[in-house]
């Protein structure tokens, strides 16, 4: 019986999500058996986010990323929702310290950790740092929403939640 040739791929990723287009070759005869194209579905590039996220919030993407996460524990990601009608990016990433100085607790947010784990408080949450979290639309770049928080479980279902009902979805209530 022949072995079935392993695979090999390769390609780019940005922070946790793979750009451009990567190709699969063939280990036995090294010719390539697919090429997938990343980037197809987001007409907002991953460069249009970078361009973006440096002018609007100053912080610069393509920054050394072991110096960016240590300095602001950043987090990229972009998928697709089967409760939207299109693509997103997500970004966290810790504020700045003169922004931390700014913050104000989400009050909205509160009312919703003490509703969905009333063993939550906030002076507990306030002891960690707060961060942007960003949800923008990948077709045409605009920021469906943008919160200053605390990042914990509830607060991920929160900010599902509020972009959902944005865009009309009744799970967003």
């Amino acid at each position: 019986m022949t072995e079935i040739p392993e695979n090999t791929e390769g390609g780019v990723r940005f922070y946790s999500f793979i750009i451009g287009k990567w190709v699969s070759y063939n280990d036995e005869t090294g010719k390539v058996r697919k090429v997938t194209d990343y980037d197809q579905d987001y007409p907002f590039s991953y460069q249009d986010l970078i361009k973006k996220i440096k002018k609007e919030y100053k912080v610069d993407l393509e920054k050394d990323y072991k110096e960016l996460y240590k300095e602001r524990d950043i987090d990229v990601s972009r998928g697709k929702n089967d409760e939207l009608p299109y693509p997103i990016y997500y970004l966290k990433f810790k504020l700045s310290k003169k922004e931390q100085k700014h913050f104000v607790f989400d009050k909205e947010l509160d009312k919703y950790w003490r509703q969905e784990s009333p063993t939550v408080t906030s002076s507990f949450d306030m002891t960690r740092d707060p961060y942007w979290a960003i949800f923008i639309n990948a077709n045409t770049g605009e920021t469906i929403l943008a919160k200053q928080v605390y990042i914990m479980t509830d607060t991920s279902r929160y900010l599902d939640e509020k972009v959902l009902k944005k865009n009309g979805n009744k799970n967003g209530n």
